[in-house]
């Protein structure tokens, strides 16, 4: 009905509202399904359809769900049967429907898609993404657990053991991952987000001073979430770019430098660092190098060798 009545989109004819608007309508849809691609009324008098023929342009921002598809078609079948169709004549106009459904459906967005393959609401699907990465960010190996356990920046909560500060961030954190902006939870009763936004998201981050790395971290954990909920290879992708565009308002400390090159060459730090300290003895404990003398017992005498 939100299609018909001026809701979605905002601004759209009201048909429901303003009965002289139905006319049109109805000639055009008349036109539209008697027309020879589709069920083929081939009188000489029968209106031709000259409306849009780009079914994509046309419906994208009525943003039309699988389900909202799928039961428009079931009451134009419904119509149909009741009338005295025969099953197959059915059959053959579903198949004609179904035609074009890529083109005016909206694909669903990643809160919708697996909210429904798990048959569990919008806001149950993020609280478990949002509670399960919250674990992985403050377990105690976590270098990240100190945005969240008061010590960064000083002063700060600590969700750790503040069990009602700790829901108070959660649900923020799924309202805001279920934003249109981000997942794109559309149920009626998704909490909307009333946290910082824009300039006062950037403010929030820049007292923290993230470094690259540590972003990345908490990225990875939440990826490493979805993924282990069975979320496909591309969906995962694609919040991982999401992500990425929150870098430039969350990230505002350099990576140090042995966080950085160990990064670069996706080494462990320590393995980073035993080869610069492996590679520079080798160097200055070489036979022509004029320090030598320190390492090898020679200076002072009676020194390690």
């Amino acid at each position: 009905r939100k299609h018909f009545d001026g809701t979605v989109p905002p601004g759209s004819k009201n048909f429901v509202g303003d009965a002289s608007l139905v006319p049109a309508l109805a000639n055009g849809l008349v036109a539209f399904f008697g027309q020879a691609g589709a069920l083929g009324c081939s009188e000489a008098n029968f209106p031709q359809y000259t409306g849009p023929t780009d079914m994509k342009a046309l419906h994208a921002a009525m943003k039309i769900t699988d389900s909202e598809y799928t039961f428009f078609n079931d009451a134009l079948i419904g119509v149909m049967r009741g009338a005295g169709v025969e099953e197959a004549d059915l059959n053959a106009t579903l198949a004609v429907l179904e035609s074009f459904r890529d083109a005016i459906v909206v694909p669903p967005t990643l809160c919708v898609k697996y909210a429904n393959a798990l048959g569990i609401t919008q806001e149950a699907l993020l609280t478990d993404v949002v509670t399960k990465t919250f674990g992985r960010i403050t377990a105690a190996t976590s270098p990240i657990r100190r945005y969240f356990d008061g010590t960064t920046p000083p002063g700060s909560p600590n969700f750790v053991v503040d069990a009602t500060k700790r829901g108070i961030l959660a649900r923020s954190l799924v309202a805001f991952f279920g934003s249109p902006d981000a997942m794109a939870c559309d149920a009626a009763d998704f909490p909307a987000y009333t946290g910082v936004t824009g300039a006062g998201y950037r403010t929030l981050h820049q007292a923290m001073k993230i470094s690259p790395s540590e972003f990345d971290y908490f990225n990875q954990q939440l990826l490493d979430v979805l993924t282990d909920a069975g979320v496909v290879t591309d969906d995962v992708a694609a919040v991982r770019a999401l992500l990425e565009t929150f870098r430039a308002d969350t990230v505002f400390k350099p990576d140090t430098i042995c966080v950085k090159y160990a990064k670069a060459l996706n080494i462990t730090q320590l393995e980073l660092m035993t080869t610069v300290v492996t590679g520079t003895f080798a160097a200055i404990t070489a036979a022509d190098s004029p320090i030598r003398k320190h390492f090898d017992g020679t200076v002072p005498p009676g020194s390690k060798n």
